[in-house]
């Protein structure tokens, strides 16, 4: 049985569809509550790596990044074990065996070794400060990162796909001056112009290239 407000093409043969009742979120509760603690989950995992602890006069969250911060949460959440068994192992029998990352937290990650060996970087370094954004896959484990040298030193934000990574201490979007933010608020937007990607016409948010990002809002359609 499905219980959807819409269902499109994806009925499936000898699957009994009910309508909910539009508007009505106690006829669909249970996904709406979950739609509620994704949307929680998301805000908070935002402030917490992009807001300095001070509660006056703190900078708003970086809301360019939230498609990124819903990524990590429902990655860090189906890969934790809340009541006993994670909802990955209950759906592949084992527990998860990749490291776990906070949202924004400080890494330092390695160059790719054909840029490592290149003439032009023989004598740079070897890797970069930067910012975790996200999981870019699992299967090898990759990872989003933001380039915190290019920013800092270049004003220029890149935000790389790479799976060579060590944790730090410390989340340096914290620490990122009002001319930074803006910098980086301006790019996330223009990336979003600049792929398939929209903005929401009900949230206002800008939907980037994260896999699986939908609007969160309540009955509303899923952004493009």
């Amino acid at each position: 049985m499905l219980r959807a407000t819409r269902i499109g093409d994806r009925r499936n043969q000898g699957t009994e569809h009910q309508l909910s009742v539009p508007d009505d979120h106690v006829t669909n509760a249970r996904i709406e509550r979950f739609g509620r603690t994704v949307q929680d989950g998301a805000r908070t995992t935002l402030i917490h790596g992009c807001c300095p602890p001070a509660a006056s006069g703190a900078p708003a969250p970086l809301e360019g990044l939230f498609p990124y911060a819903v990524n990590t949460w429902m990655h860090n959440y189906n890969r934790t074990a809340v009541t006993g068994v994670s909802p990955y192992e209950r759906r592949f029998g084992k527990p998860p065996t990749e490291p776990l990352f906070a949202f924004g937290q400080a890494l330092y990650a390695t160059l790719p070794s054909e840029q490592r060996e290149s003439k032009e970087h023989r004598f740079l370094a070897r890797g970069y400060h930067g910012a975790f954004l996200g999981y870019a896959g699992t299967s090898p484990a990759s990872y989003f990162v933001l380039d915190l040298d290019a920013l800092l030193q270049k004003d220029t934000v890149v935000i790389r796909t790479t799976r060579a990574v060590t944790a730090r201490d410390g989340y340096p979007l914290r620490n990122l001056t009002d001319a930074q933010r803006s910098r980086l608020v301006e790019s996330m937007e223009r990336e979003a112009l600049a792929t398939d990607a929209c903005k929401c016409p009900d949230c206002g948010l800008w939907v980037t290239a994260v896999p699986a990002l939908l609007c969160l809002l309540p009955g509303q359609e899923a952004c493009a």
